[in-house]
């Protein structure tokens, strides 16, 4: 893989972390928002790259890492007093790093056939 394709779906990542964490924002979620899945897809991303080297254990430990992430969060806002406990966030960002690993190379792929 070329660097201008690691830059585009490093790119394509982040903009889809934007806009679902801009979503979440609307929501007004204390979990996660916007800078956080923007990062959460972008840590998808690169462990995808690394994945094609160093095989399938780094997408898994990827997930593991971003999985207690998220229960800690979840952890502390409920210690918070806060009784709203839906657990939207947490799939969606779990969705955000999945698609970020699936997507963006797939769509570079694609846009550079044309």
């Amino acid at each position: 893989m070329d660097l201008t394709s690691t830059f585009s779906s490093l790119g394509i990542a982040l903009g889809l972390g934007l806009l679902v964490g801009l979503q979440r924002e609307q929501v007004a979620t204390q979990l996660a928002g916007l800078r956080t899945f923007a990062l959460i897809t972008v840590l998808g991303t690169i462990c995808g790259f690394l994945a094609t080297n160093f095989g399938g254990w780094v997408i898994a430990s990827g997930f593991l890492a971003l999985t207690g992430a998220l229960m800690t969060g979840h952890v502390a806002e409920l210690k918070g007093e806060k009784v709203e406990s839906g657990v939207t966030t947490e799939v969606a960002a779990l969705a955000s790093s999945s698609t970020s690993i699936i997507f963006p190379p797939f769509i570079v792929g694609s846009l550079a056939r044309r």
